[in-house]
């Protein structure tokens, strides 16, 4: 039966991020750094409203669209903060941000459409993009300091594109665009039949300035994507919301009626706390993370990074390629290892430098396995006290240098990297 699976949702994969979330969720001792996920408590407020509609027995479903009550005070809440103009009836309370871009996204797409989304950008949007059998379209923003801008935009508008993702504050870059630039975009957008899903769900989390949103000039063609879970550190409440036009939230909620009925409404009675009593909650938490900020380093020693890890089980390489890295690094990372000068407590304080630190390891393996020859590794110390682990100075030779004449860049990795998995062959190209 296996063959009767959709094509599409076998074509995408369970986010990288997720499966080291699961891999680590059980590690003690461990500072996460992989999913959004606030390290505060939901505020004790909320967390009583709750309790009171347990008590009073609401556990009954409720309006498709929400309690009126949470959307009223949605609707207020978005007014106060950021001027932005909404009524109940262009309101959808959903299950979280990620289900509000799931109804948005297979209301406006069809077959063959295209999303423009800035890139780098959160890896969630393009799996639901493309179960729409719509195609993603990614705009490079790293020469422009990973903002989006008219200028980025323009170039790549066609008859095909339907909609524009904007998701500013921005994860993982932390950019947010200034009204100007904001409304840049909403001039270049007017009036051309593309949507703009704009996900806000950071906007309570900008730390010079305050947030805007492109709905404060294109609030016909926007959909706005907001919730609790950053703002409140709610994100097991499963509290999202769209902001709409009420002609799309009626197709909007039709969607929304048949893959959920509603969000719960003991989680919609807390959001009501929330979003009244608790409307400056995310004040504590962004004084938290600005102060984090002024001293938080990444630990980059001057000759690169360096770490400690057993060099026997090649065979991981064999069970989950794409996890496999982490799998060699977590030994070290344990609370039971202490720190040394060579592997400080938490060293990966960056997932890009993790990553690379993780391909420089497999390079340098290979060459201990004598696959690239002796050059790419040289002993930095004596064993360390446990008598089985060396510390080492990377210097990994590049596979392309040692490529026969008309040889190509996968033939050398075949070659030189046969046993690894293919996935993780690609991250040794150069």
């Amino acid at each position: 039966m296996k063959h009767l699976i959709q094509p599409r949702v076998q074509a995408i994969q369970l986010s990288g991020i997720r499966q080291f979330f699961n891999l680590v969720a059980d590690r003690p001792g461990l500072v996460s750094l992989t999913i959004g996920q606030p390290d505060f408590p939901t505020p004790d407020h909320v967390k009583a409203a709750a309790q009171e509609a347990i008590a009073a027995d609401f556990t009954t479903y409720t309006a498709n669209a929400g309690l009126l009550e949470l959307r009223q005070a949605a609707c207020q809440f978005v007014a106060d903060k950021y001027g932005l103009r909404y009524t109940p009836d262009e309101v959808i309370a959903t299950v979280g941000a990620s289900q509000a871009l799931d109804i948005a996204f297979r209301t406006i797409l069809e077959e063959g459409t295209e999303v423009l989304l800035p890139a780098p950008v959160y890896p969630g949007y393009e799996p639901l993009i493309r179960l729409c059998g719509a195609k993603p379209v990614y705009i490079d923003t790293r020469p422009n300091g990973f903002r989006l801008s008219a200028e980025l935009i323009a170039p790549y508008l066609t008859e095909k594109t339907r909609c524009l993702v904007l998701p500013y504050p921005s994860n993982p870059t932390g950019t947010a665009l200034s009204a100007e630039e904001l409304e840049n975009i909403a001039s270049l957008l007017k009036g051309r039949p593309i949507w703009i899903v704009s996900d806000e769900i950071y906007s309570e989390l900008v730390y010079h300035g305050r947030h805007h949103s492109i709905a404060e000039w294109l609030p016909e063609q926007t959909i706005v994507i907001n919730g609790l879970s950053k703002s409140h550190s709610m994100t097991g409440w499963r509290i999202g919301f769209v902001f709409a036009p009420a002609f799309a939230v009626e197709q909007m909620v039709k969607v929304h009626q048949y893959s959920v009925s509603c969000t719960s409404s003991i989680s919609q009675k807390a959001a009501v706390e929330a979003l009244t009593a608790g409307k400056n909650d995310a004040e504590v938490m962004r004084a938290a993370y600005a102060e984090r900020l002024e001293y938080a380093t990444v630990v980059s020693p001057p000759w690169g990074c360096r770490l400690r890890s057993r060099m026997e089980p090649f065979t991981c390489f064999r069970q989950s390629p794409p996890l496999a890295c982490l799998r060699l690094i977590l030994p070290s990372m344990s609370s039971k290892t202490p720190a040394s000068p060579s592997f400080p407590a938490a060293p990966f304080l960056n997932t890009v430098k993790a990553m690379s630190a993780c391909r420089t390891l497999i390079r340098s393996m290979c060459s201990k396995k004598g696959l690239t020859g002796s050059s790419g590794i040289s002993k930095r110390s004596a064993a360390d006290r446990n008598g089985f682990q060396k510390s080492y100075r990377f210097r990994p030779p590049c596979p392309h240098k040692k490529k026969a004449a008309g040889s190509s860049p996968q033939h050398v990795l075949d070659k030189q990297y046969g046993f690894l998995h293919k996935d993780v062959q690609k991250s040794l190209i150069c």
